[in-house]
């Protein structure tokens, strides 16, 4: 289990808090971010929770398979 905002929700996996720095509160967020800030092979900073750790990560991006 996972607190995010004072609410416990089970994690299966990493939850996104900011992509470059800029806060994520949702996959909405995320997703309009993406749309105008970033194009495939651009390397973005995650900063993430992982077992309960918060982490940063940088990936680059790919193409969205079909």
């Amino acid at each position: 289990m996972g607190n995010v905002d004072g609410t416990q929700i089970p994690i299966g996996g990493d939850v996104i808090t900011a992509i470059d720095g800029v806060e994520m509160k949702g996959i909405y967020d995320l997703i309009l971010f993406m749309q105008r800030n970033k194009r495939p092979g651009d390397p973005i900073s995650l900063s993430i929770i992982r077992g309960g750790a918060q982490q940063v990560i940088v990936v680059t991006l790919g193409i969205r398979p079909s």
